[in-house]
């Protein structure tokens, strides 16, 4: 709004379409939670905090934030221009970054900022992989950058729009050229941290196995039975 107040619409099962009253200069919404900047740089969020995602550092001012869709907020911080981040760190995507930077996008398991010199680096889980990650072309450089679940998009300084899949297993060699990766070791996540990453799916995915399994014992007991009945050995 031209008064620096936030208004928001949608859903608001947490209260995140619920912001507070005041002045703010930058917004962004996640899933189930909103951040925003307030004029003296601080950062308040409201909605979902199962993760520490509207929890920001009480004592760092920021002057650009970005949600994810998946529970991490990270932003710029004045003075430095580094990026710092809050709330869910299962795959290092909240992991600091030294600046400068000038623009930061949160994505579900990864992250992505714009160097002052316009070259992008990404950390996380769905990164680009080193040997990949075409670098090294100095004439491409970019000038806004966006990322969402599993695909990012970037605006090059020319105006010309790049988008990729992110992760080995959605097409990483289609990471345009003048991407880096950022020094953050990637774990392999034990199968319990797993079903924490997927919201608590553990017992979902456990009861979803139940019931494949059941089904494929219907089918065979089915197939069986109608077998037993066209069977020349059947007896009348």
């Amino acid at each position: 709004m031209k008064d620096g107040s936030v208004t928001c619409w949608g859903a608001s099962h947490f209260g995140e379409s619920t912001p507070p009253p005041g002045d703010f200069v930058q917004v962004s919404a996640g899933s189930g939670s909103t951040c925003g900047i307030r004029q003296n740089g601080l950062v308040e969020c409201w909605g979902k905090n199962d993760q520490g995602q509207s929890r920001p550092p009480k004592n760092k001012v920021y002057k650009q934030i970005s949600s994810s869709l998946n529970k991490h907020v990270c932003g710029i911080e004045h003075g430095g221009e580094g990026v710092s981040c809050w709330g869910s760190n299962i795959r290092e995507q909240s992991e600091t970054q030294k600046g400068p930077f000038t623009q930061v996008s949160a994505g579900a398991f990864s992250t992505c900022a714009i160097r002052s010199d316009q070259t992008v680096v990404c950390w996380g889980a769905h990164q680009p992989i080193p040997h990949l990650s075409l670098q090294g072309n100095e004439d491409l450089v970019y000038d806004q950058i966006s990322l969402g679940m599993d695909h990012a998009c970037g605006v090059t300084a020319d105006g010309d729009l790049h988008c990729w899949f992110q992760g080995t297993d959605h097409g990483a060699h289609n990471v345009p050229l003048g991407f880096s990766v950022a020094s953050v070791s990637v774990k392999q996540e034990p199968a319990d941290e797993m079903a924490e990453m997927e919201g608590g799916g553990g017992r979902k995915t456990k009861i979803m196995k139940r019931m494949a399994i059941s089904v494929m014992d219907i089918e065979c007991f089915l197939l069986h039975f109608l077998m037993s009945q066209t069977s020349p050995h059947r007896k009348p």
